[in-house]
């Protein structure tokens, strides 16, 4: 009969024989497409965030764009409206330019293509 000792060594080899490949091939052919696919998906996940910043970037871009041309655009309309000012406080008409509605200024002179 096998001692306590024999039994132990016996079971340890056949564990270290058998036990190990089996182990390292389990891992091998189990585990390892597990990491590749987590790798995959954070790498996904870190593209995904690298094209959102991407998109923030462009609508920030886009909003600072349509700020500007609302400053412009309000920078013509004052523009415009002074014009008229000057032209009405000279005594220019304003049906001159073709705006409509407008009404000749008292007193102002009418121009040969308004008469024909």
């Amino acid at each position: 009969m096998m001692t306590t000792y024999e039994l132990i060594v016996a079971l340890v080899s056949i564990f270290f024989v058998i036990g190990v490949p089996v182990v390292g091939l389990t891992a091998r052919l189990a585990i390892r497409p597990l990491l590749h696919d987590f790798r995959e998906l954070l790498g996904y996940r870190k593209r995904e965030s690298e094209e959102i910043g991407e998109l923030k970037k462009q609508l920030d871009r886009i909003e600072r764009q349509f700020g500007d041309w609302e400053v412009r655009l309000d920078q013509l309309d004052d523009a415009d409206r002074f014009r008229r000012q000057l032209e009405i406080g000279k005594g220019a008409s304003p049906a001159a330019d073709g705006a409509p509605g407008a009404q000749p200024a008292p007193g102002a002179k009418r121009s040969v293509e308004a008469e024909s």
